[in-house]
Protein backbone atom coordinates (compact mmCIF):
# COMPACT_ATOMS: atom_id res chain seq x y z
CA UNK A 1 0.00 0.00 0.00
CA UNK A 2 1.01 2.85 -0.77
CA UNK A 3 0.82 6.21 1.96
CA UNK A 4 1.02 9.36 0.41
CA UNK A 5 2.23 12.68 2.87
CA UNK A 6 2.14 16.10 3.12
CA UNK A 7 4.08 17.99 5.70
CA UNK A 8 3.62 21.88 5.30
CA UNK A 9 6.35 23.51 6.67
CA UNK A 10 4.60 26.89 5.59
CA UNK A 11 0.91 27.47 4.63
CA UNK A 12 -0.38 25.56 1.78
CA UNK A 13 -0.42 27.46 -1.32
CA UNK A 14 -2.72 25.75 -4.33
CA UNK A 15 -3.88 27.05 -7.82
CA UNK A 16 -6.86 24.90 -8.19
CA UNK A 17 -10.39 24.35 -8.26
CA UNK A 18 -10.30 23.00 -4.93
CA UNK A 19 -8.26 25.35 -2.37
CA UNK A 20 -7.18 24.04 0.72
CA UNK A 21 -6.48 26.24 3.47
CA UNK A 22 -2.97 26.19 4.85
CA UNK A 23 -1.61 23.56 6.28
CA UNK A 24 -5.05 21.57 5.69
CA UNK A 25 -5.91 18.81 3.10
CA UNK A 26 -8.69 19.05 0.38
CA UNK A 27 -10.82 16.46 0.28
CA UNK A 28 -9.94 15.57 -2.67
CA UNK A 29 -6.30 15.00 -1.18
CA UNK A 30 -7.74 13.25 2.01
CA UNK A 31 -10.19 10.60 -0.57
CA UNK A 32 -6.64 9.96 -2.38
CA UNK A 33 -4.76 9.03 0.98
CA UNK A 34 -2.81 11.83 1.82
CA UNK A 35 -1.78 12.36 5.18
CA UNK A 36 -1.07 16.11 6.88
CA UNK A 37 2.51 15.85 9.09
CA UNK A 38 2.44 19.93 10.42
CA UNK A 39 -1.29 21.71 11.18
CA UNK A 40 0.72 25.08 11.29
CA UNK A 41 0.17 24.93 14.89
CA UNK A 42 1.76 22.37 16.87
CA UNK A 43 4.45 19.81 15.37
CA UNK A 44 2.60 16.90 17.14
CA UNK A 45 3.75 14.43 13.86
CA UNK A 46 7.24 15.41 15.13
CA UNK A 47 10.06 14.17 17.29
CA UNK A 48 13.90 14.51 17.71
CA UNK A 49 15.87 11.66 16.05
CA UNK A 50 16.66 9.05 18.25
CA UNK A 51 14.44 10.60 21.33
CA UNK A 52 10.57 10.25 22.29
CA UNK A 53 9.89 14.44 22.21
CA UNK A 54 10.22 16.96 19.97
CA UNK A 55 13.41 19.36 20.83
CA UNK A 56 12.92 21.62 24.21
CA UNK A 57 14.54 24.41 21.89
CA UNK A 58 15.85 25.68 18.56
CA UNK A 59 12.50 24.49 16.58
CA UNK A 60 9.65 26.72 16.64
CA UNK A 61 5.60 27.39 15.06
CA UNK A 62 5.68 30.63 13.68
CA UNK A 63 2.97 32.13 11.73
CA UNK A 64 1.63 28.55 10.48
CA UNK A 65 5.43 27.71 9.53
CA UNK A 66 7.85 25.26 11.55
CA UNK A 67 10.89 26.95 11.79
CA UNK A 68 14.56 25.94 12.61
CA UNK A 69 15.76 28.77 14.26
CA UNK A 70 19.55 30.45 13.40
CA UNK A 71 22.74 29.99 15.28
CA UNK A 72 20.96 26.67 17.45
CA UNK A 73 21.60 23.52 17.02
CA UNK A 74 18.63 21.52 17.91
CA UNK A 75 19.25 18.53 16.27
CA UNK A 76 17.17 16.61 13.28
CA UNK A 77 13.64 15.75 13.79
CA UNK A 78 11.92 12.59 12.55
CA UNK A 79 8.27 11.74 11.83
CA UNK A 80 6.67 9.81 14.53
CA UNK A 81 5.65 6.85 11.71
CA UNK A 82 7.91 5.27 9.68
CA UNK A 83 6.53 5.74 5.68
CA UNK A 84 8.26 3.14 3.38
CA UNK A 85 5.88 3.77 0.29
CA UNK A 86 5.13 6.86 0.09
CA UNK A 87 5.26 9.81 -1.90
CA UNK A 88 6.12 13.45 -0.16
CA UNK A 89 5.63 16.71 -0.44
CA UNK A 90 6.74 20.01 1.36
CA UNK A 91 6.74 23.63 1.12
CA UNK A 92 9.51 25.77 2.26
CA UNK A 93 11.21 29.24 2.38
CA UNK A 94 14.63 30.18 3.74
CA UNK A 95 16.70 33.15 3.43
CA UNK A 96 19.42 33.99 0.68
CA UNK A 97 22.35 31.49 0.92
CA UNK A 98 20.64 28.74 3.24
CA UNK A 99 21.37 25.36 3.25
CA UNK A 100 19.09 22.86 3.98
CA UNK A 101 17.69 19.32 3.55
CA UNK A 102 14.84 16.65 4.02
CA UNK A 103 16.14 13.18 5.17
CA UNK A 104 14.20 10.09 4.02
CA UNK A 105 14.47 6.30 4.28
CA UNK A 106 15.91 7.14 8.34
CA UNK A 107 16.97 4.49 9.99
CA UNK A 108 17.36 4.99 13.37
CA UNK A 109 18.19 1.70 14.77
CA UNK A 110 21.81 1.90 12.59
CA UNK A 111 21.87 5.87 13.14
CA UNK A 112 21.66 6.16 9.74
CA UNK A 113 20.00 9.75 8.91
CA UNK A 114 19.26 7.99 4.86
CA UNK A 115 18.65 9.88 1.88
CA UNK A 116 18.94 13.47 1.60
CA UNK A 117 17.03 15.79 -0.71
CA UNK A 118 18.73 19.21 -0.81
CA UNK A 119 17.43 22.32 -0.22
CA UNK A 120 19.43 25.59 -1.20
CA UNK A 121 18.34 29.37 -1.32
CA UNK A 122 20.97 30.33 -4.03
CA UNK A 123 18.78 31.20 -7.35
CA UNK A 124 20.29 30.59 -10.55
CA UNK A 125 23.25 27.81 -9.41
CA UNK A 126 24.03 25.02 -11.59
CA UNK A 127 22.89 21.13 -11.44
CA UNK A 128 24.98 19.45 -9.52
CA UNK A 129 24.86 16.89 -6.60
CA UNK A 130 24.55 19.63 -4.46
CA UNK A 131 21.96 21.14 -5.65
CA UNK A 132 18.24 22.04 -4.85
CA UNK A 133 16.64 18.60 -6.05
CA UNK A 134 19.45 16.87 -5.76
CA UNK A 135 19.92 13.79 -4.25
CA UNK A 136 22.91 14.93 -1.84
CA UNK A 137 26.39 14.10 -2.35
CA UNK A 138 24.85 11.42 -5.40
CA UNK A 139 23.04 12.17 -8.19
CA UNK A 140 22.37 15.77 -9.38
CA UNK A 141 18.73 16.65 -10.47
CA UNK A 142 17.93 16.27 -13.96
CA UNK A 143 15.91 19.73 -14.31
CA UNK A 144 17.11 21.91 -11.74
CA UNK A 145 14.03 23.84 -10.55
CA UNK A 146 13.53 27.52 -9.30
CA UNK A 147 14.39 28.86 -6.58
CA UNK A 148 12.60 30.74 -4.87
CA UNK A 149 14.26 33.21 -1.69
CA UNK A 150 12.31 34.09 0.94
CA UNK A 151 9.46 35.35 1.79
CA UNK A 152 8.58 33.73 -1.53
CA UNK A 153 7.56 29.67 -1.27
CA UNK A 154 8.95 27.01 -2.88
CA UNK A 155 7.14 23.65 -3.33
CA UNK A 156 9.05 20.63 -3.50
Amino acid sequence: MTTIISLALGPVMMANAEEARPNSLSASEKAAGWQLLFDGRAPTSWRSFGKPAFPGNGWEVSDGWLVKKGGQKPGNIVTRDEFTDFEFSWEWRMARGGNNGVKYFVDEKRGNLGHEYQMLSSPGGKASKSATAGFYAVLAPRDLPETKVAPEINHS
